[in-house]
């Protein structure tokens, strides 16, 4: 009898093991999830305003200012 219950008390201790283990696992993803999106995000603002994108962005607010004056213009006449 006494040996049944050291087998019990044993696989009830692996069972808790195993579930702080699932537990633990879930935890690891979910900050492994925040850190990917934290540094994903800090690259796309690093992109967003850097001097290439905001030079393309006048560019092409220029180029379609100049589209628009030309439509009126034709409209126009």
């Amino acid at each position: 009898m006494r040996q049944l219950c050291n087998i019990l008390f044993t696989v009830e201790a692996q069972d808790d093991s195993l579930a702080e283990k699932f537990s633990n696992f879930g935890d690891q993803i979910t900050e492994f999830g925040k850190n990917v999106a934290e540094k994903a995000k800090t690259h796309f603002d690093t992109i967003a305003t850097s001097e290439f994108a905001e030079n393309t962005r006048n560019w092409f607010s220029e180029k379609f200012r100049a589209l628009q004056n030309k439509v009126n213009e034709m409209a126009s006449q």
